[in-house]
């Protein structure tokens, strides 16, 4: 019981820490961060009987859902993509923040978000799936880098 707990005052602080953070995007993009950040925290915090029930549900609008997800090796797509999305989002719109502390904040979120899993029953952790994860936060510092450098004067950093 303390763990599902745990497990729950985790995914709200990663949520709401999500929803504070991304409050100065642009519309659009504040909610599609926000959303995908959910996707990520319900996909890698729930037990796998809610994430069948979610792909059930999903396949009732989106037949091939229940095929693809079933697909070999799908998980580890699914964790880089999902960290990639993030990470990127907020590197990008957040060039505010410091880019170290947005880096060691996602790189953390990727531990974390595994390690959690160990109090879920019926998932556990990998180191795998980490390094996975670490590579979508790379991505998505590399893609924020590359865009840097061929529009580097479009800055959306605020005024002190």
């Amino acid at each position: 019981m303390l763990g599902l707990l745990l497990v729950l005052i985790l995914a709200l602080a990663v949520i709401a820490g999500g929803w504070w953070v991304s409050r100065p995007m642009p519309l659009f993009w504040r909610w599609f961060f926000r959303l995908t950040l959910l996707a990520m925290v319900a996909g890698l915090m729930l037990p796998f009987a809610a994430i069948d029930w979610l792909r059930d549900a999903l396949s009732l609008l989106l037949p091939l859902a229940r095929d693809v997800t079933d697909v070999p090796g799908i998980s580890l797509w699914v964790h880089y993509l999902l960290f990639a999305l993030v990470s990127s989002l907020l590197l990008w719109h957040r060039r505010d923040l410091p880019l170290l502390w947005v880096v060691v904040t996602l790189s953390s979120l990727a531990f974390i978000t595994e390690g959690i899993q160990l109090l879920i029953d019926g998932r556990f952790a990998s180191w795998t799936d980490v390094l996975v994860n670490l590579c979508g936060v790379a991505t998505g510092l590399a893609l924020r880098l590359a865009l840097s450098q061929m529009n580097p004067t479009t800055d959306h950093r605020r005024p002190p």
